[in-house]
């Protein structure tokens, strides 16, 4: 029986909250919604992640889908449920927190947007990252999302009018205000402070719809009653491949990084792929996976990117008349691309950045569910599709996150122990 509901935005998001559970040896089903699916058809694990793919879209259809899901939540006597929010607070943020209290509106939502670890904090109800203002951070620059407000009130209340109530580290929850319907926004600086938070709460009732990232995950994994299992691990893999959808500036630099190793081949991804409908079928495609095979047979980590595409030819006249198609357009190029490899590659591990990447190459292969694994390192999350080959392995992380060689990390724990890693 299903537990724990998690409600995420987009597949890293769901992705890297579900293998909160997963590592802990609780049961846990990934399912990405589509316009057949729904959460009674699913796997019944403990634990269940649904990728409501709505983070792109407008705030009235993101606010109907998510409604729509608790409310057969509801119905399905799911006790807890966790809206799962970005830690750079993007997306429908308003509009899903008013959905989930509406289909429950006897409950209050308890919301902690920060996730310490990632130097993502809360204070005084304005959001930080890396120390500076949200507003300030990498994440204004957003090319399709970009946020510009730090004070958490403000961002909700763009989408909805919904009560909102701080609650500083300090100030303890009463009884009394749990019997208020408001939206309880909690500030935390550290680990400490979700957990102290979240024992805090448990102690008022026994039926909770939560907010946050996978920050507050990782708590209630160990503050829920769960059954817990043994938990699986990552494959060594004779090849590595990096795929880069994601344009956010910390990617950027981690394939700058790892482009300066010997070991790495970086690939430009073609703008054949986008303008030319029979590319699939072209010797422009034959030779790029020809390109791909030569450099694992050179025992290279072979990294596809694309931000190069903007400094090809032609590429800003695509952009100009069908830059939301893009959106959408490159993941499924991605997937084809992947998939195609994948048939060809028995041994392989595949590292996509960004979720609307991984959800291209589930739409292309045709796949709703995705079994977790593990977390080879904070924020990448490794996992298998039901058809993938024994020697197969698809790892995933938000555009946004990890440290600059974390590209080199992974090739280390994927592939050769002899690789150097620098300490950053």
């Amino acid at each position: 029986m299903t537990k724990l509901l998690i409600l995420a935005d987009d597949f890293t998001g769901a992705l890297d909250t579900g293998i909160q559970f997963k590592k802990r040896g609780i049961s846990t089903c990934v399912m990405n919604l589509n316009n057949s699916s729904s959460i009674k058809d699913s796997c019944c694990e403990e634990v269940l992640v649904v990728n409501t793919n709505t983070r792109a879209l407008s705030k009235n259809k993101a606010y109907q889908i998510i409604k729509e899901i608790v409310a057969e939540a509801k119905v399905l006597s799911i006790p807890w449920i966790l809206k799962k929010t970005d830690s750079a607070l993007r997306g429908n943020i308003g509009a899903e927190l008013a959905a989930v209290m509406d289909a429950i509106p006897e409950l209050p939502l308890y919301f902690i947007p920060a996730l310490p670890e990632m130097n993502r904090i809360t204070k005084e109800g304005i959001h930080y990252i890396d120390g500076e203002l949200l507003e300030n951070s990498e994440f204004s620059k957003d090319p399709f999302e970009p946020v510009t407000k730090s004070y958490v009130p403000d961002i909700i209340h763009e989408q909805t009018d919904k009560n909102v109530k701080l609650l500083p580290i300090e100030q303890t929850f009463t009884e009394e205000q749990k019997k208020e319907s408001n939206l309880y926004i909690f500030d935390a600086v550290t680990k400490e402070d979700i957990k102290n938070r979240l024992e805090e709460l448990f102690q008022l009732e026994n039926k909770y719809l939560f907010a946050g990232c996978s920050g507050i995950a990782e708590f209630l994994a160990e503050i829920l009653p769960f059954e817990k299992k043994e938990e699986n691990n990552w494959l060594k893999t004779k090849n590595f491949l990096i795929i880069s959808g994601s344009l956010n500036e910390i990617t950027k630099k981690q394939i700058e990084f790892a482009e300066a190793q010997s070991y790495f081949s970086r690939i430009d991804f073609p703008i054949e792929s986008i303008n030319d409908k029979d590319y699939f079928v072209s010797e422009n495609f034959n030779q790029l996976l020809n390109l791909i095979k030569q450099e694992f047979q050179n025992d290279k980590v072979v990294i596809i990117d694309t931000f190069s595409l903007s400094k090809q030819e032609g590429y800003s006249k695509i952009e100009k008349t069908h830059k939301e198609k893009l959106r959408t357009k490159i993941p499924l190029i991605i997937g084809k691309t992947v998939k195609q490899i994948l048939s060809e590659q028995s041994s392989l591990s595949v590292l996509l950045t960004g979720g609307e990447t991984l959800k291209g190459l589930l739409d292309i292969v045709n796949e709703s569910e995705i079994f977790l694994v593990s977390e080879i390192e904070p924020g990448v999350v490794v996992s298998k599709l039901k058809n993938l080959e024994v020697g197969q392995q698809i790892l995933s992380k938000s555009g946004g996150f990890g440290t600059e060689n974390l590209f080199q990390i992974l090739a280390k724990k994927i592939g050769s122990d002899n690789i150097e890693t620098d300490n950053r």
